[in-house]
């Protein structure tokens, strides 16, 4: 499966609420783009923007935590700041078991 095949894959399964299924798709990619320095750096910085939207509504707020600092940090590499994000999660980390 091509990479633009994969992520329309992951995004139909967060469009039909099979966040599980998209959740489990989208995260050993992610991993591996993150400890490999992925070279195409928009496209990650949008999976993982969707990763952790999917997470958050999963109620995975840990996962959507990192998945939103991961994405403010790409974001800042990229000169994008979406402030959005830093409301996102805060409230994640506000949603976290203490």
């Amino acid at each position: 499966m091509d990479l633009d095949n994969y992520i329309q894959k992951a995004l139909e399964l967060v469009n039909q609420k099979k966040l599980d299924e998209a959740l489990n798709l989208l995260k050993p990619f992610l991993i591996a783009a993150w400890k490999n320095n992925f070279h195409r750096p928009e496209i990650i910085y949008d999976i993982t923007i969707n990763y952790a939207i999917a997470a958050y509504n999963n109620g995975d707020y840990c996962s959507a935590f990192y998945g939103f600092d991961r994405s403010i940090k790409q974001g800042k590499a990229l000169s994008i700041n979406n402030p959005n994000l830093e409301g996102y999660k805060k409230a994640a980390r506000n949603n976290m078991a203490p």
